[in-house]
């Protein structure tokens, strides 16, 4: 993880600023100006967390006895943890949400009766993403004579809303939830222009980056949801809450980004001989180094299923640069089944598997080697998203090939706005197998489901380029979670 967050942040490598004359002799680099500084007083912010921590777990004891006192009011109670989601503060509340929604899920299992679309709407998404399986046919009752979903339900904007964040959890074959997503895009898309300020500005970030599909350590700090749930006394506590939480975990971040900034990689490698020895040594001593905390922490050694890994990924690029050598593209099926592997997403999913310790059995350890769709679903979601050119700063010339370019090779009578069309389809197909997997079917411990979802949840935000080819979006997010106060 450090790893990965060291590659994405080099260009944007902060540096430490000493504000105290007397401290500049304890760090190596001087200081340079930049608007990735992390100075001491940030550093030493740790000295405040008891105090926060303290207010946290007040106003955290105030929440929690709101929630086990809802009853019979299940409408609250779904918005509660709904704003607790958003607000990326769930986890301090596990129990109480899970014992909440699982009484829901008893006690209508049989079925729902609330006629209310935005009620049915909340409790679907929310009953799924927990993992209890919830049919979309709740939803035939908004439907009218023509089997099409009723017109007079764009009157009830948040019901639209929530329609299309449950269509998000939706797996194949499930036709009425990708009705309900194409339904309430083009109502919500028609009502912008007639919404307030802060209502227009959830709808639109709403159907840029739905709940289900993002990442709300990145969002929660500006959700717009006063107009959702400010009247409610419950919502104050809650963003006492967040605030709290907020600035411990940049403490945190702050703390992780001064040790990452620490390894100065251009030097080290000044150091060492040839590359080639380099990089298998490098490896070599990684891949030792984590099997053995992996044993220590587990009881467990993946010595042999990493470097299968390592291998697997080695030779996937090899067949991409016979490919490139040739100037011969593959079908598209070859494409992916090799890119799959090429993306690096098993070798980042793999070694979490087995650094987490959960599930950590033989039957696992060999569903791992297999590649399951919990670990190739978010691969292929990252690999079409890089191919469909965005990363324009690759400075690919289109000979190594891309998905879309093999679509159009297999069928020559595509255009290429139908070869993405085709690409976008098949993200969304890749999504809801993922969702099959890590909703309902998963073998695997919910910790690595949730890896897995995470991840898949990042491409969007590491492949929306600007006509720069720069990541304003993205640089804007990580500065606001590491310094904005």
């Amino acid at each position: 993880m450090a790893l990965h967050l060291k590659l994405c942040l080099s260009p944007l490598k902060p540096q430490i600023v000493p504000t105290n004359p007397q401290l500049s002799q304890t760090f190596n680099s001087p200081p340079i100006p930049n608007k990735w500084n992390i100075n001491v007083e940030e550093q030493m912010c740790s000295a405040l967390i008891k105090p926060r921590d303290l207010s946290s777990k007040y106003h955290t004891k105030v929440v929690k006895h709101e929630l086990r006192s809802v009853g019979e009011n299940s409408l609250k109670g779904l918005c509660m943890i709904d704003a607790m989601q958003r607000l990326n503060i769930d986890y301090h509340f596990q129990q109480e949400i899970e014992t909440f929604l699982t009484t829901q899920y008893v006690t209508n299992s049989s079925a729902w009766k609330h006629d209310d679309l935005h009620e049915t709407s909340l409790h679907f998404r929310l009953l799924r993403q927990q993992g209890h399986f919830q049919s979309p046919e709740v939803f035939n009752k908004f439907k009218n004579k023509e089997e099409k979903f009723n017109p007079k339900l764009s009157e009830n904007i948040n019901g639209m809303i929530n329609l299309f964040e449950a269509s998000q959890l939706s797996i194949a074959g499930e036709d009425i939830l990708d009705e309900a997503e194409e339904f309430s895009m083009k109502i919500l898309k028609e009502k912008l222009v007639h919404l307030n300020n802060h209502e227009a500005m959830f709808v639109r970030r709403t159907l840029e980056n739905p709940f289900h599909k993002n990442l709300t350590i990145f969002t929660a700090r500006n959700n717009c949801l006063g107009h959702l749930y400010g009247t409610n006394t419950w919502f104050d506590s809650l963003k006492e809450v967040a605030k709290l939480d907020f600035s411990l975990l940049q403490c945190l971040h702050q703390r992780e980004i001064v040790q990452i900034s620490k390894w100065d990689i251009n030097t080290a490698m000044e150091q060492l001989p040839d590359y080639m020895k380099t990089c298998f040594r490098v490896l070599y001593d990684l891949t030792n180094e984590i099997s053995f905390k992996v044993y220590q922490r587990h009881g467990w050694d993946p010595i042999d299923s990493l470097k299968m890994t390592w291998e697997s990924l080695c030779k996937a690029f090899l067949v991409e640069a016979k490919w490139f050598g040739s100037g011969k593209l593959p079908s598209a099926e070859e494409y992916l089944k090799n890119g799959i592997i090429s993306s690096g997403v098993h070798i980042l999913l793999v070694h979490i598997f087995f650094l987490l310790g959960k599930g950590l059995t033989k039957e696992n350890v060999e569903r791992i080697h297999k590649i399951p769709p919990i670990i190739s679903s978010p691969a292929t979601i990252l690999r079409l998203w890089d191919d469909l050119g965005n990363a324009e700063d690759e400075n690919q010339d289109g000979n190594d090939g891309s998905y879309v370019s093999c679509l159009i090779m297999d069928h020559p009578d595509y255009c290429t706005k139908r070869a993405r069309d085709d690409v976008m389809n098949k993200i969304s197909d890749a999504w809801k197998n993922l969702n099959q997997e890590c909703l309902f079917d998963s073998h695997f411990h919910k910790t690595f489901t949730k890896a897995s979802l995470n991840l898949a949840r990042m491409v969007p935000l590491m492949y929306s380029y600007d006509d720069n080819n720069s990541l304003p979006g993205l640089e804007g997010l990580l500065h606001s979670l590491l310094f904005e106060k």
